[in-house]
């Protein structure tokens, strides 16, 4: 009797060994270590710092845009009067430098990010916990208060917060820099092709 009982607890062993529990994604044993968390530190500092930069570049391209529409508007009769193809030039002046200046509007808009999250993040974490760094939400401080204690309680929450928020960080910075790039070579287009229509008035006439 006493052998069919440990033969039986033998097998009962190798079942459990033999069948591991799912592991969640970011769920370690033990702490991250410190160079983990200097990783995330520096992660972030880059990313916000590349955001701050790219809204000083808009800002700065904004200023010139606006300040090169208002001289064009005030100086309008005496460039139409007293520049060659003056009404080309300041027609392609005006269109080129109002694209440009809209561009680098739309890079410091800030948008795409809730498209992100309902198509890529929300499916597979649609819970308040899963999204505390960032969510566009409305819960009651109670369902908050839950939703944070979770994360407490649990590394897999907290590490994976911050990694979805990266994430959602570095596609509003890649959106930020598309739009600020094509606002730039609209504003180089445009002098380029202002220069060439002035060489061109200057021969002919």
């Amino acid at each position: 009797m006493e052998d069919i009982l440990l033969e039986r607890t033998l097998v009962e062993e190798k079942l459990d060994i033999s069948v591991p529990k799912e592991r969640k994604k970011f769920d370690t044993k033990k702490e991250p270590k410190k160079s983990f968390t200097n990783f995330q530190r520096n992660q972030f500092r880059s990313l916000f710092s590349s955001m701050a930069l790219s809204d000083r570049k808009s800002m700065i391209l904004v200023r010139i845009n606006i300040t090169l529409i208002s001289g064009l508007i005030v100086f309008h009769h005496y460039i139409e009067q007293n520049v060659p193809l003056g009404s080309i030039l300041e027609i392609t002046a005006i269109i080129g430098i109002g694209i440009s200046l809209v561009a680098s509007l739309l890079s410091s808009k800030p948008s795409g990010v809730k498209d992100v999250l309902k198509q890529q993040i929300n499916p597979n974490y649609s819970d308040l916990k899963d999204n505390m760094l960032m969510h566009f939400s409305n819960p009651t401080l109670e369902e908050y208060e839950d939703a944070m204690d979770k994360v407490v309680r649990s590394q897999h929450l907290q590490i994976g917060n911050q990694v979805r928020t990266s994430y959602l960080i570095n596609f509003m910075l890649l959106r930020q820099f598309k739009w600020l790039k094509f606002a730039y070579n609209s504003l180089i287009t445009t002098f380029v092709v202002v220069i060439f229509i002035f060489l061109i008035g200057l021969m002919l006439g």
